[in-house]
């Protein structure tokens, strides 16, 4: 049988996120690395396949989100503001982004002016926008907002006066 134990697979790393198999980690650098499973080509890497080693995906990364439960997706903030979608063809989504979050096959943003964004599936009504529509696109559905987190189906918003909402 297998046994698992803990190998040390790189070092300076600042931030480091698991995903549902895949796994990313932000260097001190500014180097996004990821490895794991990547039949959606959600390491970022331009590939499908997996990978049981770090490989170096993107340079001036400041932050990482993944999703955690029942899903895919991947975001990387970069150091300039502009948010990225990993996948088989790493693309920007948004620009001015102060923090970000992914849940089960949707994902969010605060932009600087303290918008919140939204997009993916929402069948769940896990965007917030009011109908259970799919956007492919970005929605601003909030203003005010400091921070929001991502679960599987639902987000939690901090908004700058202390209040909380949650969808």
């Amino acid at each position: 049988s297998i046994v698992y134990i803990p190998v040390k697979v790189l070092s300076d790393v600042k931030k480091c996120v698991a995903g549902y198999a895949s796994t990313y980690a932000v260097k001190s650098d500014g180097t996004l690395w990821a490895w794991g499973r990547n039949e959606y080509g959600e390491l970022g890497d331009g590939t499908k396949e997996e990978r049981h080693a770090p490989v170096c995906i993107m340079t001036d990364v400041a932050d990482v989100a993944a999703a955690r439960l029942g899903g895919y997706g991947a975001m990387a903030l970069k150091t300039d503001g502009t948010l990225w979608i990993l996948g088989e063809k790493n693309s920007q989504i948004l620009a001015d982004v102060k923090t970000m979050s992914v849940g089960a096959d949707f994902k969010a943003a605060v932009k600087q002016d303290a918008t919140l964004w939204t997009w993916g599936k929402g069948g769940s009504g896990q965007l917030g926008t009011g109908s259970y529509d799919d956007k492919d696109f970005p929605v601003m559905i909030m203003e005010e907002v400091d921070s929001v987190d991502c679960g599987y189906l639902n987000s939690i918003a901090l908004k700058k006066d202390g209040s909380v909402y949650t969808w």
